[in-house]
Order: structure tokens, then C-alpha cells, then sequence
């Protein structure tokens, strides 16, 4: 047994020193990215709008009441909505919005009746692009909100800087139950790597429901090609196609002004099933630095479990746990505490020891459950 704590014990010092390490990096890209807060008011960049959805009868309306409401000049906007194949009301209520808002330059393409019959979000949002008519496409999801100078911070930092790819913040509505403030947390975990990623110039995290970029530039990249196949990933490849190709032009927006809302997970199962969705595709990752990381976190949470399961057959066991688990409190306080500032939602920083705790047996989980078999997203089986 002690060969075997002395062994546990190393991976943990080794695979703990390796986390430490990444993740002091990326708090180097996070403070790398400046603040922006200077939004024009003349523009004359045209935006399509992708919204893709399936079965949002119950959040569509307001997510483009939302957009309705923004403060840019409407002849610069076209939203296109991507329906694919609905069937509850979702249709059918965006049909009557789109008649009562004549001014609006709303389109709908219905997959279903395409001759290829498509069915996934790629091919969604890959008809949506054809149909485009803006120099710059910005994806957003059928369940979120956002203020009314989203369009015009997002539009103003494209023609300040002139990236190929804007990534964007996304944070979740309030939710202060126990699960939603944990999900919350670790949502906003996600999104600090995804911003400081680019900070350190390798991007390897976004999120398509605030992502935008070049019309010309998706076609250079060649879109989706590679992953068509792959369910899940329509922003995640489609980043790291840009950066093969266009390095250094890949932003991320840090300004609150930009931020989409979104709703939390509301039921364990639903967190599951999409934190599922999200990790089946990092197999399929071309990035080694991707790869890098997903095995980094990967292997310091398992070593943590390790110790934390075998804590209660030997005592030294489980003061090594408590160490490193203090440790990994300690090494995350910093980013998150800048992201929660960022979000303006430091309230969640109390969470942390919970988050600290449940994190490994989380991420272990997810990681090997999200590597196998099929999961159910919106009502759909994917492989």
C-alpha cells in the first residue's frame, strides 16, 4: 500500500503542478484582454442574425423582441431563422411575429422542406449563411436575451479592430438555487478559459450563442468541412478552423455590454445530456493545445477522486486530498474572481469550496460518460 500512496501522491504533485501551470497562463490571457467601451453611432456594416432553433415555443419570442429592440440602424440587419424541424408551436409563432413587424427584415428557412433534408445545427446554420446577405454573421440561440446595445457594441468592435472572428460572453440568468448557482459557476469557469485562450493568441473555446464573424472569412475556412459528421462542435471547429487560418485575427470581446443571457439548465438529467453533447466532440479535437488542456483538467480531477475514494481506507490519504484540494481552490480563486467581476457576479464566489468539491467526481463522470454512446438533446438521439 504505501508504494501505492507514494505513486498517488506523485501523480498528484505532478499532474497538480501541470494545472497550476495552465491555468497561471491563462490568467496571463485574461488580464492581455483590454476592455472595450467605446461603442459607435454611425455603422455601415450589414449583419445577418442566425438564429437556429428546435421546439422554442416557449423562449423565441422574446429572444427576438430582444433583438427587435436594439439600438442599430434597422436597413443594416437581417435576421434569418433557421427552423429545424420543429414540431411544437415554434413555427407557427414566428410567422405571426414576422407579419406583425412588416419593417423587420425577418427570413425563415424551414429545413424540412429543403431537398437534402438536413437535420443539425451545422447544416442549419451552414443554409443560413448561403442565404446571408451581411458581411458579418452573428449566431445567436433561440433561448437568449440580450440588451439593447449588443448589436451595436459587437458591430462597433468589428469595425474598430477588424477581426475575422468576434467571440462574445455569454452568462446565465439569475437562477440562486444550489444547482443553478454551482452550473452558473462552472458556466462562468468555461467562458473565462474561452476569453483568456485568446488572450495567449490559441483559441480554444467558444460559444455560438454570441459568436460572429466574416461572411468571406467562413467560406475561406471552408466552413464546417471535416466535422460535418460530428453532432455537436458548430462553434468549437469552426474556431479552430479560423485560427489554421487566420492566427491572429480571432477576438474576444470583454465588455458587459456584449453579453448574452441564457437560462440554466433547470433539471440534473438536461445539465447531463448537454455537458455530454459538449464533451463527445473533444475527441474529435485536431488542436493539440485543446487536447492539452481537456487532458490536464482531466487528469488532476481523476488524481484528486483517486485520493478523495481511497481517503477512507488509509489517513494520510485524506490529508493529502485536503491539501490539493485547497490547493485547486487557491490556483482557481484568482480567474474566477475575475470573471465573476467581469459578470458582475461575484455573489457566486461562495460557491467556490462547493464547486471545489463536487468538480472532480464532475468532471471524471462527464468525461468518460461523454465519450460513449448516444445522448438526447431537444428531443433528438444523437450518436
Amino acid at each position: 500500500m504505501n508504494d501505492f500512496t507514494n505513486f498517488l501522491f506523485v501523480l498528484l504533485m505532478v499532474s497538480g503542478i501541470n494545472y497550476s501551470v495552465l491555468i497561471l497562463y491563462f490568467n496571463i490571457g485574461w488580464f492581455r484582454l483590454k476592455v472595450f467601451n467605446f461603442p459607435k453611432d454611425e455603422f455601415t456594416t450589414k449583419v445577418s442574425i442566425l438564429i437556429p432553433f428546435r421546439n422554442e415555443e416557449n423562449n423565441i419570442e422574446n429572444c427576438l423582441e430582444h433583438i427587435i429592440k436594439q439600438d442599430f440602424p434597422l436597413h443594416l440587419i437581417e435576421i434569418i431563422l433557421i427552423d429545424d424541424h420543429s414540431n411544437d408551436l415554434s413555427l407557427e409563432k414566428m410567422i405571426k411575429l414576422k407579419e406583425k413587424n412588416p419593417n423587420f427584415n425577418f427570413n425563415i428557412i424551414e429545413l424540412n422542406k429543403l431537398q437534402s433534408n438536413i437535420c443539425s445545427k451545422k447544416g442549419a446554420i451552414k443554409e443560413g449563411i448561403a442565404f446571408s446577405s451581411g458581411d458579418l454573421i452573428i449566431t445567436t440561440d433561440a433561448d437568449c436575451i440580450m440588451n439593447k446595445n449588443w448589436l451595436k457594441t459587437i458591430v462597433s468592435y468589428f469595425e474598430t479592430f477588424k477581426p475575422k472572428m468576434i467571440v462574445a460572453p455569454v452568462c446565465f440568468i439569475k437562477d440562486n438555487s444550489f444547482f443553478g448557482s454551482l452550473q452558473h459557476l462552472e458556466f462562468l469557469s468555461l467562458q473565462s478559459i474561452s476569453a483568456a485562450s485568446i488572450g495567449i493568441k490559441h483559441p480554444i473555446l467558444s460559444n455560438g450563442a454570441n459568436f460572429a464573424y466574416e461572411r468571406k472569412a467562413f467560406y475561406e475556412v471552408k466552413g464546417f468541412e471535416g466535422n460535418e459528421n460530428i453532432a455537436s462542435g458548430d462553434d468549437v471547429f469552426l474556431l479552430h478552423q479560423f485560427y489554421k487560418l487566420f492566427p491572429d485575427a480571432i477576438h474576444y470581446i470583454k465588455s458587459y455590454e456584449a453579453i448574452v443571457f441564457t437560462e440554466p439548465q433547470k433539471k440534473v438529467i438536461d445539465f447531463i445530456n448537454q455537458r455530454k453533447r459538449w464533451t463527445s466532440k473533444s475527441k474529435s479535437y485536431n488542436d493539440i493545445f485543446a487536447k492539452y488542456t481537456a487532458i490536464s483538467v482531466f487528469l488532476f480531477c481523476i488524481s484528486l477522486l483517486f485520493v478523495m475514494l481511497l481517503s477512507f481506507y488509509k489517513e494520510i490519504l485524506f490529508w493529502y486530498f485536503c491539501i490539493f484540494y485547497i490547493a485547486k481552490l487557491m490556483i482557481d480563486f484568482p480567474i474566477l474572481f475575475q470573471i465573476t467581476r467581469f459578470f458582475k457576479k461575484r455573489r457566486l464566489l461562495i460557491w467556490i469550496p462547493f464547486l471545489g468539491f463536487f468538480y472532480p467526481i464532475y468532471v471524471v463522470f462527464i468525461g468518460i460518460y461523454g465519450s460513449f454512446g448516444k445522448y438526447e438533446w431537444k428531443g433528438r438521439k444523437t450518436k
